[in-house]
């Protein structure tokens, strides 16, 4: 007998209503962060908030909720915690939130972001929906001149550990002046 994401919801709606976090916790280990965001999307918000701002890779668990479960939760996340999960998401993925949210969450959750990922959600929210623009990211591989190739895939792997595939590493100076680029994919 297999163990559904509905069980697995009321043990940790349980747990959080003991005041047991750890053993929240504990059920979710092992987990693949797709089951967690099913199982996470059956509690109640504020359950669920609780248990994201303390688990690794939440933000690859919060990217697997549906976009209206996505919306709900921000609600519930105090600023702070809001700002640091949108930080941690891949700039395409934290541009598509960012327009799903009202202007008065927008209005609050931009100052509490580093400049870059403002700078970077206003620069991809301009373009129109359905451009190439609109389904672009911003996020690049970078590395540094003189690198062996050992250090620049330790590099790749440190910078994009969730990166799909990429298609070209770009090699900067200190200054990020554009020195050359790599194909990485064919």
């Amino acid at each position: 007998m297999s163990i559904t994401h509905e069980d697995i919801a009321l043990v940790l709606s349980a747990a959080l209503h003991n005041d047991q976090l750890d053993e929240a916790l504990d059920a979710l280990k092992g987990l693949r962060p797709v089951d967690i965001a099913d199982a996470l999307e059956l509690v109640a918000p504020e359950q669920a908030w609780r248990l994201l701002e303390r688990l690794p890779g939440r933000a690859e668990i919060y990217a697997y909720f549906d976009a209206d479960e996505q919306v709900r939760l921000a609600r519930e996340f105090p600023r702070a915690t809001l700002a640091r999960l949108v930080g941690e998401m891949p700039a395409d993925e934290r541009t598509d939130l960012f327009k799903r949210l009202d202007p008065k969450q927008q209005n609050e959750l931009l100052p509490a972001l580093a400049q870059a990922e403002r700078e970077d959600i206003r620069r991809l929210s301009s373009y129109e929906e359905g451009t190439a623009g609109a389904l672009m990211t911003s996020d690049y591989a970078m590395l540094k001149p003189g690198m062996t190739v050992a250090q620049a895939l330790a590099s790749l792997r440190h910078e994009a550990p969730d990166a799909e595939t990429i298609y070209q590493s770009y090699v900067i100076d200190d200054e990020r002046r554009l020195l050359g680029w790599y194909p990485c994919a064919t």
